[in-house]
């Protein structure tokens, strides 16, 4: 344990200090820390010849007593304020308001901070904010949804690419999962589809340059009801954005190091909906979907 120094060791240790010596080598003449030192110090250069004396270690009287407590609690649930407008009320509130008031408390100065704590301490902190509710919305049977979407340009070794992805919404089967040098066209996307053995009943996208009139018109043909998300809401199209994220970090952010899966999106696929764990639906997206992709 470190000596007990006497007011007059403190003045001299202060005093070599001024002189030059380093608070490290003052703290090892005199067998203190040096976080003592840089303490007497401080206290030196603002109470003066006083400061080298012990201040008295009574406890001090709380100033925030539980009268202070009601009346802070009265003005917050009696007119809902802040704590800068409790701050001033505690010190003078016109008499019309303290009428309303169960309890309150005049000439009385405390920080934001401490109003703020008091008001943390019963849970009347912060304004009240409505929670959305979200709506989990999952389809209830296969090919029930189908949620369609676009990503891209990413750039590998100096190529751009676009892939194009499609989920069954209930099992989150991936259905499509294909590259392009280019923004896909209608056509092109068309043409994915019909090569898939099943059709949906329904088909979600955003509202991109490809899914306009022409688009309409080929899910009328194939009797698909076309829907299309809330503009600059990535949450309607929520599992093909997600399923976005997931070929990103496992498979297309990889590709600067392993070119050669390039050619192997197909393989993903493949384990990602064979082999990969979905916790969203616990199990396996290919047990859920009737036909192999």
């Amino acid at each position: 344990m470190m000596p007990r120094l006497k007011p007059s060791e403190r003045r001299q240790m202060v005093k070599l200090v001024r002189e030059g010596l380093s608070k490290k080598l003052v703290a090892e003449l005199f067998g203190v820390s040096r976080q003592t030192v840089w303490k007497w110090c401080k206290r030196a250069h603002h109470r003066g010849r006083e400061s080298f004396k012990d201040l008295p270690r009574r406890p001090r009287k709380r100033k925030i007593t539980q009268r202070v407590e009601d009346a802070i609690i009265a003005l917050r649930t009696t007119f809902g304020w802040g704590t800068a407008r409790i701050q001033q009320a505690l010190f003078n509130l016109p008499k019309f308001m303290r009428e309303k008031l169960n309890a309150w408390v005049q000439t009385v100065r405390l920080s934001r901070t401490s109003i703020n704590k008091v008001l943390k301490k019963y849970k009347l902190n912060g304004y009240g904010r409505e929670e959305k509710a979200w709506k989990f919305f999952r389809a209830k049977r296969p090919d029930e949804l189908w949620q369609l979407d676009i990503k891209g340009p990413f750039w590998l070794h100096g190529q751009k690419y676009w892939f194009t992805v499609s989920v069954d919404d209930y099992s989150r089967c991936l259905l499509v999962c294909e590259r392009f040098e280019h923004g896909p066209t209608t056509d092109e996307l068309t043409g994915l589809l019909e090569k898939l053995p099943r059709k949906p009943e329904k088909i979600l996208t955003d509202n991109g340059n490809q899914f306009k009139l022409k688009w309409e018109r080929w899910c009328r043909d194939n009797a698909i009801e076309p829907l299309f998300a809330h503009p600059y809401y990535p949450q309607d199209k929520g599992k093909v954005e997600r399923t976005i994220r997931n070929l990103a970090e496992e498979f297309v952010n990889l590709l600067s190091k392993f070119p050669e899966w390039l050619t192997s999106i197909w393989r993903y696929r493949k384990w990602y909906n064979e082999h990969r764990f979905h916790r969203g639906i616990d199990t396996q997206p290919a047990n859920l979907y009737p036909t192999p992709i």
